[in-house]
């Protein structure tokens, strides 16, 4: 039952997301009747898990439960370990882990230009924010907040590229014929690989695995390494974008709290695929 709280999580805030593209169609997964089921962070056990059907819009609900302080073992370990991983998503751009980045968001458009120009993530996340506003895409388009995507992915976001996917994922709604709908899902996978190479194994992993399920898609063997070949090609375009500013290479370290937390994922998923194959 962890497993649903996991894609729940991932699937709203994956809904949040989806909001700052025109026309994006999302899924929402593992639900019964129209109502997610989400289980709270402060009760780890099966009797926790409840219905809702305000989640759809308030991903930050989830989130904030998971920060309770706490002693007892969860999905991210105890409450020691669950801080060491949301540090290291908060640096990583996942903001919806901390309550710092308010303020940003009353900054004006020539504030966050400047600081954005400087790599404060923080900046440039509430950038992309104002240029997705409605006013502002429609005298502008949507390419200037896809630029902030990449230029939080060259400052170090690996939530970058889960947007940065989601938004060519759009792109299958205008797609005219089946060989260019093949090539966008395939650089949506790369993309998502490419957040996967910088260290991050849940929200890019997880964003694959959904929309291949949900675009029924099976890629040929010529096809995985062309994704696996591409996310690299990203990778390092990106690097030599961090070069031209002065910067070194990509740290794609992993703190042992946050494999630790991979690994648990990794184990849920494996016991839920035994139990479907049973």
């Amino acid at each position: 039952m962890k497993s649903n709280y996991r894609k729940i999580l991932f699937a709203i805030i994956l809904l949040g997301l989806a909001g700052a593209y025109v026309g994006q169609k999302m899924y929402f997964t593992n639900t019964s009747e129209g109502e997610g089921v989400v289980e709270r962070g402060d009760k780890p056990s099966g009797s926790s898990l409840m219905p809702s059907n305000k989640g759809f819009n308030k991903e930050m609900d989830i989130v904030q439960s998971e920060k309770k302080p706490q002693e007892e073992i969860f999905l991210m370990g105890n409450a020691a370990e669950r801080e060491k991983v949301h540090k290291w998503y908060v640096e990583q751009g996942y903001y919806d882990f901390d309550d710092k980045n308010q303020s940003y968001l009353s900054y004006d458009q020539a504030t966050l230009e400047a600081l954005a120009t400087k790599g404060d993530l923080r900046a440039i996340d509430a950038l992309a924010m104002l240029y997705r506003t409605e006013e502002f895409v429609r005298n502008n388009g949507l390419a200037p907040s896809r630029q902030q995507f990449w230029n939080a992915a060259i400052w170090g976001s690996t939530f970058a590229f889960v947007r940065l996917a989601i938004g060519q994922q759009s792109g299958l709604l205008w797609a005219k014929t089946e060989e260019e709908k093949r090539s966008i899902s395939l650089e949506v996978l790369a993309l998502y690989g490419a957040g996967e190479l910088r260290g991050e194994k849940w929200f890019n992993r997880d964003g694959a695995g959904t929309f291949k399920k949900v675009q029924n898609i099976t890629l040929s063997d010529a096809e995985e390494k062309f994704v696996t070949s591409r996310a690299h090609e990203i990778i390092d375009n990106l690097q030599q974008e961090r070069h031209k500013l002065g910067l070194d290479d990509f740290d794609n370290s992993v703190p042992p709290e946050v494999e630790k937390f991979f690994n648990t994922l990794e184990e849920i998923d494996k016991k839920d695929a035994d139990l479907l194959n049973k």
